[in-house]
């Protein structure tokens, strides 16, 4: 094929050849160097950003027999993720040290998940993405399950799993339905197959089950109504870190990926997966954040938190102008640098065994701690979008979206839905701040925990007073991607 081009995957390579060092060098080291192994993921994350700022954007121009772009898109999301990635290896170290995890193949995992999440929202074929979404996914499986003698980690792990590869056969089925339908799985060609029959006649039903049936599978993934049934159980016994992860870094990538499926490959006349996605998104919202209000256990609390701002973001996609799409861009470096900060301290605060995750566990720590809580209350209020923090941004531009295309009773509900987040995001810190202590705790912040919470703080601010470089920055990622 002359159109091959591996600095067109250069991220992608760069990830993938790290994790196999990890692997390789993981039992010549064995446990008498803990820090090597995250050493070697920060170098291969941050060498991953250099990779991904130096490819060479092409919008239009595709690579590997048509399977691969490497636009302003791709370039944002690989540049997020690897940055994400960054973030999980501080917030870890002292987490997998305290608990005496493995290490290697935490970090292995997480390269190879990244590389995964990367393939994604690169892709222009369905096999691609398909494959790109297994391997994030299987991936996640393990690590969902790394703390092999915690039964709440193996439950989660095996939920996580049976639920996963439910969604992926679905995903797989809808590929084979289009693939029966235009004869092909690259996304250019399904394009022009739909166009052809749209202009003549209906499209095939075969053709709308098979990409109803690729849109559920997504969903799944991503964690909105009605398939968001899995999310609190597998948040709630995954590892902390982990949750975080799997709440912000698989969640985008799915959302990536669905965007460019949808804006990419259906026409932009077959009103159909609006209306279905329009009655998910108000579901989502109010559901993620009712079920949130009852919540004594943090990490689930934020699970159906995560539900409810993956609500949000289906407001950008169902809006599907370049206002919408913008802002998801913005709300992922938002939310990432919010769920991130929170679970990271979340961390910190689990003890030893990261089992004080209630709120009964959070009672007068905001005085104990203040290096902690404070921070938390940062992360916190900008989960529910108050003025002057990054969130209440990313969510001004989402619901702006919804009224420029006149849908205002999806705008009023999702404000009304944001207004009810604020009162299960403030109890944490009325229990923090205005609760008595039950005792003394030991807690040990780690130099690179501390690191990712001052940073992730301090961007929330930045983003929220001062939005306007990455919202250019998130402008021209989709510009060219809505009008090629």
């Amino acid at each position: 094929m002359s159109d091959i081009s591996f600095s067109a995957i250069l991220p992608e390579l760069i990830l993938c050849i790290f994790g196999i060092l990890v692997m390789v060098l993981g039992p010549f080291l064995g446990r008498n160097s803990r820090s090597f192994g995250g050493t070697l993921a920060l170098l291969g994350f941050a060498t991953s950003i250099v990779g991904a700022l130096l490819v060479p954007e092409s919008a239009g121009k595709l690579f590997f027999n048509g399977m691969v772009t490497t636009d302003a898109f791709s370039i944002f999301f690989r540049v997020l993720f690897a940055a994400i990635g960054v973030v999980m290896t501080l917030g870890s170290l002292n987490y997998l040290h305290r608990l005496k995890l493995p290490t290697f193949e935490y970090f292995a995992l997480l390269l190879f998940a990244s590389a995964g999440m990367n393939f994604m929202v690169l892709s222009t074929d369905l096999l691609l993405t398909f494959i790109g979404l297994e391997i994030l996914s299987i991936a996640t499986y393990v690590l969902a399950g790394i703390r092999r003698d915690d039964a709440a980690s193996n439950e989660s792990a095996i939920k996580y799993f049976f639920m996963g590869s439910f969604s992926s056969a679905i995903l797989l089925y809808g590929v084979a339905l289009i693939y029966g339908s235009a004869h092909s799985t690259s996304y250019q060609a399904i394009l022009k197959h739909a166009a052809a029959v749209n202009g003549q006649q209906q499209i095939p039903l075969l053709f709308l089950i098979g990409f109803g049936l690729i849109i559920v599978g997504f969903c799944f993934k991503v964690a909105v109504v009605p398939f968001q049934v899995w999310a609190p159980d597998v948040y709630e016994g995954a590892p902390t870190p982990i949750t975080g992860f799997l709440s912000v870094a698989s969640k985008m990538a799915g959302f990536a990926a669905l965007i460019r499926i949808l804006f990419q490959v259906l026409p932009h006349d077959l009103p159909q997966w609006v209306q279905l996605l329009v009655v998910s998104s108000i579901l989502t919202m109010w559901i993620g954040n009712l079920s949130a209000l009852t919540q004594t256990n943090i990490k689930r609390m934020l699970a159906y938190s995560s539900i409810a701002h993956a609500g949000y973001i289906l407001i950008g996609i169902v809006a599907a102008n370049q206002t919408g799409i913008t802002a998801i861009l913005y709300y992922a470096v938002a939310y990432a640098l919010m769920n991130l900060g929170a679970f990271t301290i979340i961390t910190i605060l689990s003890g030893r065994d990261d089992r004080r995750v209630t709120l009964e566990d959070y009672k007068g720590i905001g005085f104990q701690y203040p290096q902690l809580s404070f921070p938390l209350t940062i992360c916190l209020i900008s989960l529910a979008g108050i003025p002057t923090t990054a969130g209440f941004i990313g969510k001004f531009f989402l619901f702006s979206a919804a009224v420029e295309e006149k849908m205002y009773l999806l705008a009023v509900l999702a404000v009304l839905a944001a207004l009810v987040s604020v009162y299960y995001y403030l109890r944490v810190v009325v229990y923090m701040f205005m609760f008595e202590p039950d005792g003394k705790r030991e807690v040990r912040i780690h130099p690179a925990a501390g690191v990712v919470v001052l940073v992730c703080c301090l961007l929330i601010f930045w983003f929220g007073l001062f939005p306007t470089w990455l919202l250019e920055v998130s402008r021209q990622a989709v510009i060219l991607f809505l009008h090629p």
